[in-house]
């Protein structure tokens, strides 16, 4: 099947409006939140570009500033996106660099132009500045590429692994692999980052199914979605999937489980070789016990996200788990605790010989 990007990005989200299927937002997101994330302290050196521009007094050859051409592009981007009420921020990241270079001329002025304010030389002021950039991205910058949801590529590299062994493992005759991710949508890449080979250079064959939220199923109003159903209750939902003789479940690419707008009974699903699940749902009643009663077992844990930040006093009731991380202040009693929210893998391999 071949897609023509630019026509199937207004005709999803403008013509057919499945867009709003994953969420809306009020049409001056963009100004107010969307913008703002992505280009971070660049937001105020932007603003001033574009009250230069305004302020312009010859008005009459105004697109003959290249300043007022990027503002111009960077508008009608930024209105064109916002008229679909479905948006997100990678929706707007092409601009970035547009944005980037008109704060880059404000810090050019900034530099160069000769201010009773500024009693510091060129140089100078080019090394506060360049400091005080570093200092107030990196810090967030780090946060998002280290610790902020990150898990899913994690679970996957692991994955990756123990499949990667699958002669070592002793199990080739079992193909192929499979693997199960009890998570919302899109919460976890797919095949992208399932490309494998065996040992032998081989290609390792995997299935994998994730909970279907397809447009298909969230546009059909007498139908329910697999990730809508397991969030509703998780429980009757690996019930249904793994233990009950008849199941209603299957995967999204399986075009034979919906037949005129209803779901198709199918057989039960056998027990995944990986399955992933994040732990707030695997807490939720004893979900974690129904998955070792079907033979699954606890193999890692992934620390995924920050929940919550709180303060916390020094005591000998005191305990920290292991989902958190504890920060004391010297002298003081008290301390920083950060929780976080973790993907777990179960597995239904031989522990033995995945840690081989």
């Amino acid at each position: 099947m071949y897609v023509l990007a630019p026509f199937h990005l207004p005709n999803h989200h403008y013509i057919t409006g499945n867009g709003s299927l994953y969420g809306t937002h009020p049409w001056y997101w963009y100004i107010i939140a969307g913008l703002p994330a992505i280009a971070g302290i660049l937001v105020p050196l932007f603003i001033f570009q574009c009250l230069s521009c305004f302020r312009n007094k010859n008005k009459s050859r105004v697109l003959d500033d290249p300043r007022s051409i990027l503002l111009v592009v960077i508008s009608v981007y930024i209105v064109f996106h916002s008229i679909s009420a479905h948006k997100e921020f990678r929706f707007i990241l092409p601009i970035l660099s547009l944005v980037s270079i008109l704060a880059g001329h404000t810090l050019n002025i900034m530099i160069h132009t000769k201010n009773p304010y500024f009693a510091i030389s060129h140089r100078q002021r080019f090394a506060v500045l360049t400091c005080m950039t570093i200092l107030l991205n990196y810090p967030h910058l780090l946060y998002l590429c280290i610790m902020h949801q990150r898990a899913p590529i994690q679970v996957n590299k692991i994955i990756s692994n123990v499949f990667t062994n699958v002669d070592k493992m002793q199990i080739k005759g079992k193909s192929p692999m499979t693997v199960h991710y009890l998570m919302g949508c899109h919460s976890a890449p797919l095949y992208s980052h399932l490309h494998i080979r065996g040992r032998q250079n081989e290609a390792v064959p995997i299935e994998s199914w994730h909970l279907d939220c397809s447009p298909d199923c969230r546009s059909d109003p007498h139908s329910q979605c697999e990730s809508d159903k397991f969030t509703i209750d998780p429980m009757k939902f690996v019930e249904d999937a793994y233990i009950h003789s008849q199941a209603s479940y299957c995967a999204a690419s399986d075009k034979s489980c919906r037949m005129n707008g209803e779901p198709v009974t199918s057989t039960q699903r056998q027990v995944p070789d990986v399955l992933a699940i994040f732990k707030d749902n695997l807490n939720r009643a004893d979900l974690r016990g129904l998955l070792v009663a079907i033979g699954l077992k606890e193999f890692k844990a992934i620390r995924h996200s920050l929940k919550r930040v709180s303060v916390v006093r020094h005591g000998p009731d005191f305990v920290a788990r292991n989902e958190e991380l504890v920060f004391w202040i010297p002298g003081s009693g008290l301390g920083l605790k950060f929780q976080f929210e973790h993907m777990i893998i179960f597995t239904s391999l031989d522990h033995s010989l995945i840690s081989q």
